[in-house]
């Protein structure tokens, strides 16, 4: 499960990096700050960069743990879903002698 995650993980980082290096994504980015007052621009533009020096830092591992979640999710979810089908068809009812022994009856 973990192999798959960090193979899914890389593939998005990849895409994600090739998208913030277009020139029109650089552009959007900076935007906002060239419509700041000069007092505020240049704070701006090293928050800017700290933003993301901390986003390729931890970029990757968050999404390696985000998709182990769902992936784990995804397969709880299939185990309940199967428990719950073979409730339903009546295969995971108990035999009738624990039934007695238990003291539980058939009837309602």
């Amino acid at each position: 499960m973990s192999a798959i995650a960090k193979l899914l993980s890389r593939i998005t980082w990849f895409w994600m990096l090739w998208l913030m290096r277009r020139p029109w994504m650089k552009y959007a980015q900076t935007v906002p700050i060239r419509y700041l007052p000069e007092t505020l621009r240049a704070k701006a533009w090293s928050s800017h960069k700290s933003q993301n020096r901390l986003a390729r830092r931890i970029g990757l591992p968050m999404l390696n743990v985000v998709y182990t979640l769902f992936i784990s999710v995804l397969i709880l979810a299939a185990f309940v879903r199967i428990a719950v089908e073979l409730n339903e068809r009546g295969l995971l009812t108990a035999p009738s002698e624990l039934k007695e022994r238990a003291g539980i009856s058939d009837e309602p």
